[in-house]
């Protein structure tokens, strides 16, 4: 099973290992999907501006439930029964109990991804650099004021447009413009840059565990590590769209 999706709504679904893409949503949304998340095969999201989308079947329908009001999500992070979906202009908001709360808590910016350790420990990036820690997201279900945000110092002022907590491990890493990947190995309180080996905008980060992992960007940049970001080598997508 398999899912893609893209501008004014576009969103396919794979049952048969990409041989076949199907579209599963009844009504779809006529902005851009920025983000898909599945915690296992059947329970996932995808975010779009103001709706957050779910389902519970593989994908085979979708439900829209979202907080109200004009939000643009850019992305969306499921653990232990809590969703977290993060986007423009200081949005972070946590679903837990079937309750939408807005948990930004003063925490400031344009937030572009959303990654959680565990019930309790999540990481949002966004743009000029910017990294949040949070400690106590699954604490309180009802008082939304009880989560609060450390700002993480990353040393660099690019848009931050992918972040990956790694579970289980005392790991994180984020991708940005201009090449840019960094490394955390104190659970996204203090970053290191790593060296990409490329100056295209990376848009997405993804490490299957604490070393391997992969990141992609404009141009069809791909990039891969083997070694939990050591060294970094440039593959060959065979396109040089934006990824």
């Amino acid at each position: 099973i398999g899912h893609i999706a893209g501008t004014n709504g576009f969103f396919r679904t794979t049952f048969s290992g990409s041989d076949v893409w199907v579209n599963t949503i009844t009504t779809p949304p006529t902005s851009t999907i920025n983000d898909i998340y599945f915690e296992n095969l059947k329970h996932g999201y995808f975010v779009t501006q103001n709706y957050v989308y779910e389902t519970n079947n593989e994908g085979e329908s979708w439900a829209q439930g979202s907080p109200h009001g004009d939000f643009e999500f850019k992305s969306v992070s499921f653990n232990y029964s809590r969703t977290i979906a993060v986007g423009g202009n200081n949005t972070i908001w946590r679903k837990v109990g079937g309750l939408w709360q807005d948990v930004a808590n003063g925490a400031a910016g344009d937030f572009n991804s959303v990654s959680q350790y565990d019930k309790n420990i999540a990481l949002v990036a966004g743009d000029g650099g910017i990294v949040y820690k949070t400690i106590n997201m699954g604490l309180g279900p009802i008082y939304q004021g009880s989560v609060s945000w450390t700002l993480s110092p990353t040393g660099v002022s690019f848009n931050i447009n992918s972040i990956k907590a790694i579970r289980g491990t005392i790991y994180a890493y984020l991708c940005g413009n201009g090449g840019t990947i960094m490394k955390s190995i104190d659970q996204g309180d203090n970053w290191n840059l790593q060296t990409s080996n490329v100056t295209a905008d990376l848009k997405s980060i993804y490490f299957t565990d604490a070393l391997n992992g992969f990141a992609c960007g404009n141009s069809g940049t791909i990039v891969k590590t083997t070694d939990g970001g050591t060294n970094w080598t440039a593959l060959t997508s065979g396109t040089t769209y934006n990824l």
